[in-house]
């Protein structure tokens, strides 16, 4: 049976677009149908009807008829803006990259030593290797930190359900359980709470510092380039061995810490160590098709289920 629904967006100026969808179709279909609407192909966006408008919750394989989606509903597009930097599997091919700590640069603190940029490994693990290594003091343990991320996902169904996953939860939970795929934002916050930790990470181009459980008393800090994660520890002597780094700081020694932090960071950006996610140009490694930015990256993603992108000039 044939629905008619009106898409109307929450901001900006009216522009109400009425639609035809089958009952039988599901409430992803629903989503990319308002994705293609009104071009928000790599957006977050959430759905929602009723007055006053209520979320519309449910699993992304739910048919419009048993989530009560009759003809005539009226559905409101919430677009959810963020400034926290997202995150997708990128693999560099340009970007002026320290290819060990040697060439890494530090920044002396004195009286405690140098703060130094631990360079992780690129193979879509390095968010994970990065926290690992600050917390656990590994960078093996990437496997152990995708099996807390899905347990917690599942353990919360509340707080991280289908809507805010982008997909079900099952189906997050199996992507993220798979060595290719990248963290971000939500992986963080999930690390941060389960360690008990602050995280400052810091953007190299712009130099922000997005900060994740900030009612915690430790304090760590990576670096986000745009495309890959590192890890600062302060070092007591130069040529120390890394097992002799301090990696987790109390917020007494925060301010200290976080102007060398900056320091560093000036001068990863002085070496152009980032990438502009907006408008680089890429190409999908697993299909060769090409494009241009994250957010183009993002709808082929969505449209293929491929993963893998390669940054070519």
């Amino acid at each position: 049976m044939k629905l008619r629904l009106q898409f109307k967006p929450a901001e900006g100026p009216p522009s109400r677009q009425v639609v035809v969808a089958e009952d039988t179709a599901s409430l992803a279909d629903l989503r990319q149908l308002a994705a293609t609407t009104f071009d928000l192909a790599g957006s977050v966006f959430t759905l929602k009807e009723g007055f006053p408008p209520k979320l519309l919750e449910g699993s992304l394989d739910q048919s419009l008829s048993s989530l009560g989606i009759r003809s005539g509903t009226s559905l409101l597009i919430d677009l959810i803006k963020s400034d926290k930097p997202e995150t997708q599997a990128f693999a560099s091919k340009s970007i002026k990259k320290p290819q060990n700590d040697d060439d890494a640069p530090e920044v002396a603190v004195p009286g405690r030593g140098s703060l130094v940029l631990r360079v992780q490994p690129d193979d879509n693990s390095c968010l994970f290797r990065a926290l690992g290594y600050l917390c656990m003091r590994s960078i093996d343990a990437m496997e152990e930190m995708r099996a807390i991320i899905a347990q917690t996902i599942q353990d919360d169904p509340d707080t991280y359900s289908d809507a805010v996953l982008g997909m079900s939860r099952n189906a997050y939970c199996a992507k993220m359980n798979r060595a290719d795929t990248w963290g971000g934002e939500i992986e963080i916050q999930i690390l941060s709470q389960y360690f008990g930790v602050q995280v400052a990470n810091i953007d190299c181009k712009t130099g922000k510092v997005y900060r994740y459980g900030e009612d915690f008393e430790q304090l760590i800090f990576i670096v986000y380039s745009g495309i890959h994660y590192d890890a600062l520890a302060l070092s007591p002597f130069a040529n120390a061995p890394p097992d002799m780094d301090q990696t987790q700081f109390s917020k007494a020694e925060q301010p200290v810490i976080e102007k060398a932090a900056q320091s560093l960071v000036d001068e990863l950006r002085r070496r152009h160590y980032f990438t502009d996610t907006a408008d680089f140009a890429l190409r999908c490694n697993q299909c060769s098709k090409a494009l241009k930015g994250e957010k183009e990256a993002q709808a082929h993603a969505k449209q293929t289920g491929h993963t893998q992108f390669g940054e070519y000039n």
